[in-house]
């Protein structure tokens, strides 16, 4: 994507229609100028608005992109025309913001609105559709081009200033790695529910085994299997399974043995069945032949009736077979003889028309035939006078020129008199701006050492900076140190009340020792002390003595109180000597700075850093007192640093003025110079033109002669008048003699068809009649072939449809009845020879009882093959679901590595993560692109590295970053380059990290890059090496723009973009070709 056009309006600054036309650049890098504020960065940030709906710095928001100085009535919006892989794009883009209502007073809101153009000229509207469109035609979400084609200020240093986690956030922003995070969770997840799935399973597992039913016989078995349930060990089962199959075989041998009775019964039952279903069958034969002969008697009795039917049938079938066709064929002719008839009168009318039309056309071409030899004279008249309207016309522009070429001579004479005294002008500006230059010209070095009493202020308020937060780190230290002193107290009151009550209670149980024996002591036993087996003064215990396990617990609870007590100790011991430790180290610090400060301003500072008293018996007072002085020494010197501060910035802001006053002269001595040369270049023009246009007048003058020596001398207007006449009535002529011979071939051709075609229709007629007789003398053949007296009788005996379906399906049923009867009397008759009726219910009885015996044994046997089927089912699936439970076991602890090993915990995962692996990947290709401008910007002294480890395993990132000195063969950290250095190693990132975002994106189309400040601290050899990498970068059609205030590079880069504002109006551009 290479900028060609930019426009913004009521943009920011912009009040007025902006139009930067980047296709003036003749090469890629060029220079954006302009004081603090004209509004420089707002034309990277109309740019990525435009692409992005976004502004480069994402400092401002949609709210503020209205400008301030523009007319209420002037449209905001931006206008971004770029070229993308050789053709062009066009995208407008406007904000919503406030603008006064059309009727009415107030306000109102006029929508965000966009419209993106393609090449061919269709155009996008709505404003997802467009963001979508346009991170497919970048191939570049808005983070990632702002990384590629902007480096805005404020960041710059952000790759090499940032912490390591907040380089990974980075990076997984713009190389969207956090779908590798996404990928641990999922790795995670899918461990998670592996587990749970082998946990599932082996639930049903242990759930199938406790429903598996077991003969009552099998007691050993199911004592097993509940052993088994409750230890819940898939290895055990796998050997339990073999017992579970022996008791499986010896079922399905009952169920064979069950299998054969029932068999053996069925048997005996079908052969019982087969003799009743014999008798059955045997008894309705004899039926059936006795209905047969019933039947016989019944159709013999109608037999008269059923020959009259079938008669009436034969009649109807003769006249449609004979007679119809003939009949049929007599109408279709008649009906054809109508026709005809119709056809012959039409066209006897047609006739008569056509010959009317023929005469009338005849007519009408002997008419225009009269005038012909007219129409012959008209075309040699014509064209002379289209010759001599040629003529004319041509002199017309002839004249113009010529008075246009006076008038320009004129002109010139007056602008050559003008360009001579500009030049004495320029001449004169040119020797007051080198007057003015010569005062100006040790601005440069005031300006540098301004810089580096500034940057040495800045040092010293960055020390003090970290000073006062060490000040404030140990006042919160004092103030811990001051509640663990009031925990010691507490703990030291607690541990002497605990042991003081242990104490007291221990000489108790002393005390009470003899009425502790004597309360053991029983009739006739002796005394441990005395040994007397009569006791006749036994001690008594008081109600409140206490036992030894009650002496024990309070000396433990005080032993407890006293190790709290000597931690406490410690501790407060340990915090007091860290924060003495602290002092003397802060204390040394602030004397050295305070002697630098000192000898840098010559003053003398009154607050002294306090000594140290060993003598202090109160060591937290010691520490407090000498806090305090601290605060106040501190914040004197910081005073004074704020000020110097103030001071430096202002020597370098005046110092600044002058460097870039005198840079401006420069450009405006360039710009006369030029000017000057460009005025004696125009005069040189001028001179020539002159004499050119002076030789043009008189060959103008001499073409027009010449030409009005070969005309009439008429007008244009009288000439033209005659030749649009004569041309009118040659073409109306031509019209009408087109039109009566077109008419009178037309009439003949209509004249020869209506006779043909009447002709036709007698022939037809003549045809038709004949016809007809012919079809009437085949009817009444047929009427006789067919044995019809007459006409009337051939229609009586006709059937209608409805009536002849009716006496077709009466015949058939009567004729269909007479064979089956026929048939079942020569079948039964045969079939009940020698069968004699038998007793059928006590054949039925016998079969009765048989199959309850057999419906019995089919129960047992459907009952056992159910408990069998039950029973292997859940064999079955018992063994499905061990193997599915090693098998969930094993993906359990492989999926439990691979967790281990994306999140970082494995023992081989180095401590490093998924995600993290794939970020440093991207940062060696980042730091390799990098290198090969950073080395150049170097001179081949630095190398930037990725570091490969942190502070201990825990806090490995591999994306730390360091440099090394190939001078001095060290590596170090890169906070340790100076301001310029880091400069370059920031430039050298950023171009790297561009090239790879490119490469990442599937080779995207990004040529442009702009940046935005940030070299300032370079010396003029590492600016140079920093415009060399820049200008490398232009090879391939790239446009590189740079927003700087350094003098050098005003020098260095002959294409510059003027950016300047005015007070009430706005921001103005011009660009400025040195």
């Amino acid at each position: 994507m290479r900028p060609v056009r930019l426009t913004m309006s009521a943009f920011g600054s912009y009040a007025k229609e902006t139009t930067i036309a980047f296709d003036r650049l003749e090469e890629g890098l060029f220079l954006i100028t302009g004081n603090t504020g004209s509004g420089k960065t707002l034309i990277f940030d109309a740019i990525m608005f435009a692409l992005y709906n976004d502004t480069s710095g994402m400092t401002r928001g949609h709210d503020k992109l209205r400008s301030d100085f523009a007319d209420s009535d002037v449209e905001t919006f931006v206008e971004l025309e770029f070229l993308l892989r050789g053709e062009t794009y066009k995208i407008k883009r406007s904000p919503s913001y406030a603008r006064p209502k059309q009727r009415g007073q107030g306000m109102t809101t006029k929508a965000a609105e966009v419209e993106l153009t393609y090449p061919d000229g269709h155009a996008v509207t709505m404003v997802r559709a467009v963001e979508e469109e346009m991170k497919e035609l970048l191939g570049l979400d808005k983070s990632q081009f702002r990384q590629v084609a902007m480096i805005a200020q404020g960041e710059f240093y952000e790759l090499i200033g940032t912490s390591s986690s907040d380089r990974s956030e980075i990076f997984r922003r713009l190389f969207d790695t956090g779908l590798y995070e996404c990928i641990q969770t999922l790795i995670t997840e899918k461990w998670k529910e592996a587990k749970n799935e082998r946990e599932r399973c082996e639930d049903k597992l242990f759930h199938e085994l406790g429903g598996l039913q077991l003969p009552d016989s099998e007691e050993d078995a199911a004592n097993k299997r509940d052993e088994i349930l409750e230890s819940r060990s898939l290895w055990v089962i796998e050997d339990f399974s073999s017992e579970l199959k022996r008791i499986g075989k010896e079922m399905e041998s009952v169920l064979r043995k069950l299998d054969r009775d029932r068999t053996d019964a069925q048997a005996k039952l079908r052969r019982r069945e087969i003799a009743l279903e014999k008798i059955r069958r045997d008894n309705e034969t004899i039926d059936a032949y006795e209905k047969a002969l019933a039947m016989r008697e019944k159709l013999e009795a109608t037999e008269e009736a059923y020959r009259g039917l079938k008669q009436r049938l034969d009649d109807d079938e003769r006249a449609a077979r004979v007679v119809d066709p003939a009949w049929n064929a007599w109408q279709i002719a008649e009906k054809a003889v109508a026709d005809v008839r119709e056809k012959v009168k039409q066209s006897t009318e047609a006739l008569k028309k056509a010959t009317t039309e023929k005469e009338k056309a005849g007519e009408r071409l002997m008419k225009v035939k009269e005038r012909d030899q007219e129409r012959q004279e008209l075309p040699p008249a014509i064209s002379r006078l289209a010759d001599e309207l040629g003529i004319l016309k041509s002199m017309t522009p002839i004249e113009e020129a010529s008075k246009k070429a006076k008038i320009t001579l004129e002109q010139l004479e007056t602008a050559y008199q003008q360009h001579l005294k500009r030049g004495e002008t320029l001449e004169k500006t040119i020797e007051d701006v080198i007057t003015e230059m010569d005062a100006l010209a040790d601005a440069e070095k005031e300006w540098h050492a301004a810089q580096t009493r500034f940057r040495d202020v800045e040092s010293d308020v960055a020390q003090m900076t970290a000073m006062r937060e060490t000040l404030s780190d140990l006042r919160k230290d004092t103030e811990k140190i001051l509640d663990d002193r009031k925990r010691f107290d507490e703990l030291h009151l607690a541990w002497k009340h605990a042991s003081q009550e242990a104490q007291t209670a221990t000489e108790m149980l002393f005390h009470e020792r003899a009425g502790y024996l004597a309360s053991s002591l029983k009739d006739g036993d002796p005394c441990p002390v005395c040994g007397s087996t009569e006791h006749p003064m036994k001690a008594t215990l008081p109600e409140k003595a206490l036992d030894e396990a009650t002496v024990e617990r309070l000396q433990k609870v005080a032993d407890e109180k006293r190790e709290h007590f000597d931690r406490a100790s410690a501790a407060l011991q340990k915090g007091m000597a860290v924060a003495k430790s602290t002092l003397d180290h802060f204390s040394s610090e602030i004397v050295v700075l305070t002697e630098i400060v000192e000898r840098r301003s010559g003053l003398s500072f009154d607050s002294k850093v306090p000594a140290r008293h060993v003598e202090n018996v109160d060591e937290f007072g010691a520490i407090e007192t000498e806090l305090k002085i601290f605060d106040e020494h501190v914040l004197t010197v910081n005073a004074f640093l704020s000020s110097e501060r103030a001071l430096a910035d202002q020597a370098v802001q005046s110092a600044k003025g002058r460097v870039d006053r005198r840079a401006e002269l420069a450009n405006e001595l360039k710009t006369q110079r030029d000017a000057l040369s460009d005025n004696k270049t125009k005069l040189g023009a001028l001179q020539e033109e002159r004499e050119r246009k002076r030789l043009e007048l008189a060959e103008l003058q001499a073409r027009l002669k010449e030409l009005k020596e070969r005309v009439s001398g008429r007008s244009f207007d009288e000439v033209q008048e005659e030749f649009l006449n004569k041309s009118r009535v040659f073409e109306e002529l031509n019209e009408e003699f087109k039109g009566a011979t077109e008419a009178e071939r037309n009439a003949s051709e209509q004249f020869s068809a209506v006779k043909a075609a009447h002709q036709s229709n007698q022939a037809s007629l003549k045809n038709a009649e004949e016809t007809c007789v012919d079809r009437e003398k085949d009817f009444r053949e047929a009427l006789e072939e067919a044995k019809f007296v007459t006409e009337n009788d051939y229609r009586e005996k006709r059937l209608r449809t409805d009536e002849r379906t009716a006496l077709r399906k009466q015949v058939d049923e009567e004729e269909r009845a007479r064979q089956v009867n026929k048939h079942d009397l020569e079948r039964l008759s045969a079939e009940a020879k020698d069968l004699i009726r038998q007793d059928e219910e006590t054949a039925k009885a016998v079969v009765d009882a048989m199959r309850e015996t057999q419906v019995e044994l089919e129960s047992a046997y459907t009952d056992e093959t159910l408990r069998v089927r039950q029973f292997n089912d859940r064999m079955k699936e018992i063994e499905k679901l061990l193997g599915d439970a090693i098998a969930l076991a094993k993906e359990e602890s492989m999926l439990g590595d691979i967790s281990k090993l994306a999140s970082g915990q494995h023992r081989e995962a180095d401590k490093i993560s998924f995600e993290t692996f794939v970020q440093t990947w991207y940062f060696s290709q980042v730091i390799a692109r990098a290198n090969l401008r950073y080395s150049t910007m170097t001179n081949g002294r630095y190398k930037l590295r990725r570091s490969e480890g942190g502070v201990d395993q825990r806090s490995r990132t591999g994306l730390d970053l360091s440099v090394e000195d190939l001078w001095t063969t060290k590596e170090r950290p890169v906070s340790t380059l100076s301001g310029g250095e880091k400069f370059q190693a920031a430039l050298a990132l950023a171009l790297g990290l561009s090239d790879v975002i490119s490469e990442h994106a599937g080779g995207v189309e990004i040529d442009a890059l702009f940046v935005d400040e940030g070299f300032g601290g370079l010396d003029d050899d590492s600016l140079q090496d920093a415009i060399r990498v820049l200008q490398d970068l232009t090879v391939d059609n790239r446009m590189i723009g740079i927003i700087s205030h350094v003098p050098l590079l005003k020098e260095a880069i002959n294409q510059q973009l003027s950016v300047r504002i005015v007070d009430s109006e706005g921001s103005f551009v011009e660009w400025n070709m040195f």
